[in-house]
């Protein structure tokens, strides 16, 4: 049974997407529920920046392959010693 790479990405969106959703979720509830200070503003730059460059890299990671390949499942779970 031959597939393409792209079903692969599959669970890599979902991930991400559920990612995103858990970034806004913390988000909001740092601005709205934590202290109105200096403070809460760096960490929320902080954390902003590191979840932006997390994405930078998961996709430049992702984007070195060719996902137009097609691979066997014999060839996905082989074990080549």
């Amino acid at each position: 049974m031959e597939f393409s790479l792209w079903f692969l990405l599959i669970p890599y969106g979902l991930i991400a997407g559920l990612a995103c959703l858990f970034f806004l979720f913390n988000i909001f509830h740092i601005a709205r529920y934590g202290l109105q200070s200096v403070k809460t503003g760096a960490v929320l730059m902080m954390y902003t920046i590191a979840f932006l460059i997390i994405c930078i890299i998961s996709v430049l990671l992702v984007a070195r392959y060719d996902w137009s390949a097609v691979i066997t499942l014999a060839d996905l779970f082989s074990l080549s010693l």
